[in-house]
């Protein structure tokens, strides 16, 4: 087994992390395939990185991504008529 220090191993290599440039060439290959965005936020995760060729964490990071833009832009139009924001 190995050793952990702060989530992260102590030998081995560290966890991939994906960069912001990974993402967002990610993001835009969504927007150009057929399969679309949609498929990338709600595709299964490794039918996803298989057909962008990327990495699962980086799928993991796009959606984040995605999920914090559509959240800072439904805050910023605020609710919409007849909407009471509650479900």
């Amino acid at each position: 087994m190995s050793e952990h220090h702060a989530g992260r191993p102590v030998r081995g290599e560290a966890p991939y992390v994906p960069t912001d440039r990974d993402v967002d060439d990610l993001i835009a290959s969504a927007a150009a395939h057929p399969l679309g965005v949609r498929f990338l936020v709600e595709g299964h995760l490794g039918s996803v990185a298989t057909t962008f060729r990327t990495h699962a964490f980086t799928v993991d990071a796009a959606r984040e991504r995605l999920r914090a833009r559509l959240r800072a832009r439904l805050e910023h139009e605020g609710p919409r008529a007849g909407e009471t924001g509650r479900r």
